[in-house]
């Protein structure tokens, strides 16, 4: 076996990918295939690439409404459950150091050594308020999500579009952490995804790029 052959070919497949890019390929293959399982009282459940995606990206945007940002680290203190594999995806997502720690194994004095490490204005939140507060969030973004109209761009829309007459484009307005242009999913942060966002089809909107310079792009379609 050629070792380094086969390390190129590794290399190239992956080339340009992140874990969160795999992630979402995954649940856009795989939408309503199952991801997890899991035995709880004797009944098994089940969550689909889909739920698990949307779950991620609820809480994702929850913990970022909190406060939480680059380079924090999340403590997940958890039994092997569905919330512990989603706590990763979300650190991952939000570009934080997932410190995952057994409840069985890590002494006390250590977590409250990591605790005191963790960023003030989410440390200071007891458990309780804490878990009120992301609650809410995720209520309060799913209702969003429910009641957005249709034919109105939003995160997860593909938008068909064109600049002053010129050729269509389309791109897929994604989290940041899912964002890759070359592959036609744009950051709903980014000077384009702010601009679409909460457009419609046969509207111009006016796209302000971090320079300051500004153009205008025609909604064609909605997806």
């Amino acid at each position: 076996m050629d070792v380094t052959a086969e390390r190129a070919d590794i290399d190239a497949a992956v080339s340009g990918k992140t874990v969160c890019t795999i992630f979402a390929d995954a649940a856009r293959n795989w939408a309503d295939k199952p991801a997890l399982h899991w035995k709880r009282d004797g009944e098994w459940g089940q969550l689909t690439w889909r739920e698990y995606r949307d779950q991620v990206a609820a809480m994702t945007l929850a913990l970022r409404e909190l406060g939480v940002r680059k380079g924090d680290r999340i403590l997940v203190q958890s039994r092997n459950n569905v919330q512990m594999f989603e706590s990763c995806w979300i650190a991952f997502r939000l570009g934080c150091v997932w410190v995952p720690t057994n409840f069985r194994l890590t002494p006390p004095d250590k977590l409250q050594g990591i605790f005191r490490q963790m960023p003030a204005d989410i440390a200071k939140l007891s458990f309780e308020e804490a878990l009120q507060e992301l609650e809410q969030i995720v209520k309060n973004h799913r209702l969003i999500e429910a009641g957005a109209p249709s034919g109105v761009v939003r995160l997860g829309s593909t938008v068909r579009f064109n600049e002053d007459g010129g050729p269509e484009e389309s791109y897929r307005i994604v989290g940041p952490a899912e964002a890759d242009p070359a592959q036609g999913r744009v950051s709903n942060e980014s000077a384009m995804g702010r601009a679409l966002l909460g457009g419609k089809a046969g509207e111009e909107v006016e796209v302000v790029t971090d320079s300051g310079s500004s153009y205008r792009v025609k909604i064609l379609a909605i997806e």
